[in-house]
């Protein structure tokens, strides 16, 4: 993986383009894939008949929501500012 940041890196400076905003896109890309995959996880984490006792139960269910919740907020207040509706 650090390689690969590496090799990104590079390739950035050598067209003349700015790693920073490289490191803007991909933190966007995470705001944007972050709620997703938190919801795959509570969805799975849900599942009795893959975990057996081990599902989640309320507090877990709970606690995974609101995960999902601020994930999914951050995503949108990070796209709002990307776009200028938010200062």
């Amino acid at each position: 993986m650090w390689a690969a940041v590496i090799v990104i890196g590079t390739f950035f400076a050598a067209i003349g383009g700015s790693p920073v905003e490289a490191i803007v896109f991909a933190q966007a890309a995470n705001g944007l894939v972050l709620p997703v995959i938190a919801i795959f996880l509570l969805v799975v984490m849900n599942r009795r008949d893959l975990l057996g006792t081990d599902a989640n139960g309320p507090v877990g269910n709970v606690v995974g929501g609101l995960v999902v919740l601020t994930a999914t907020g951050l995503g949108l207040f990070n796209l709002a500012r990307a776009f200028g509706f938010v200062g």
